[in-house]
């Protein structure tokens, strides 16, 4: 699962239609509906990819793929600081950081990637699309 920030993954695209990521991945194993999105969940990659409702695109991928990677590194099961690390020497973004003892969140703000540790480790990272000057998603295909 080769992943690239603000695109998307594989041939996963952000700005795609719920249709689209079915005739590519299959019927989901799990779907429902939160407040604004409408989420696919697929076990066997574990992604949970957010649809927002308004306009039917997918905005949002959440995983603990083991093999999902970035920059040509595996990502689940990293160690927190040689990922940071990493992901610092990639990435020209300004980091924030949550404490919730013993886990945390890790975002880097204009990449939109967000880091879920536990126990030094990281378990589940999340990755949106991008934004353009003027405040409107910049989608990865075209319609």
């Amino acid at each position: 699962m080769d992943i690239i920030l603000g695109w998307g993954f594989d041939q996963i695209r952000f700005g795609m239609k719920e249709a689209d990521i079915v005739a590519i991945l299959g019927s989901p194993d799990k779907k429902y509906e939160s407040d604004y999105d409408l989420h696919l969940v697929y076990f066997s990659i574990k992604c949970d990819l957010w649809i927002l409702k308004e306009d039917n695109r997918l905005h949002w991928i959440q995983s603990s793929n083991p093999k999902a990677q970035v920059f040509g590194k595996l990502l689940i099961n990293e160690n927190k600081k040689e990922l940071i690390s990493f992901l610092n020497s990639k990435l020209d973004d300004k980091l924030e950081i949550d404490d919730f003892g013993w886990n945390e969140y890790y975002t880097f703000t204009d990449t939109w990637l967000s880091l879920y540790f536990e126990f030094n480790v990281l378990t589940m990272f999340s990755f949106g699309h991008f934004w353009s000057d003027n405040d409107e998603p910049v989608w990865q295909i075209d319609d």
